[in-house]
């Protein structure tokens, strides 16, 4: 589900245009569980060093506290990934055309979600007159309609 209509207009490279929603439950759900178990895995590390210093703590328990939050580190990381692969950022600078879907809509992966160009260059093919081709050169301002 897109919890808000892609961008219609310019944008920037690796500006935010959308989000996915996960169809159950909250995306931010994840994230926050992990960033609580790092919490408190650190807390039990930063007490388990204390006993450690003062002899009340086996070496072999302080490592396993240890291992706890290393674990509970990259779960974060993890689940920060995989909120970062819902989020459709502009891969460069340009314009975004109508979007194909509406606001909330249920979407699977591989549906186009807008159409978005990059307007750097581009290529332009008319009909001229050959009467009018030695007045053409480079950077030639187009006239203005009357």
């Amino acid at each position: 589900e897109i919890d808000r209509q892609a961008l219609v207009g310019v944008f920037e490279a690796h500006q935010h245009l959308a989000r996915l929603e996960a169809a159950v439950g909250g995306e931010r759900h994840p994230v926050d569980l992990a960033r609580t178990r790092l919490a408190e895995a650190e807390r039990v590390l930063a007490r388990f060093r204390q006993l450690s210093n003062t002899g009340t703590a086996s070496t072999a328990r302080v490592d396993e506290v240890v291992t706890a939050a290393e674990i509970a580190r990259l779960e974060l990381a993890r689940a920060e990934d995989a909120l970062d692969d819902r989020e459709l950022r502009a891969p460069f600078a340009g314009v975004s055309g109508l979007p194909a879907v509406e606001a909330g809509a249920w979407v699977s992966e591989g549906d186009a979600l807008a159409t978005y160009d990059d307007r750097a260059t581009i290529l332009v093919e008319f009909d001229l007159p050959e009467t009018a081709l030695s007045r053409l050169r480079p950077g030639l301002a187009a006239p203005r309609a009357r």
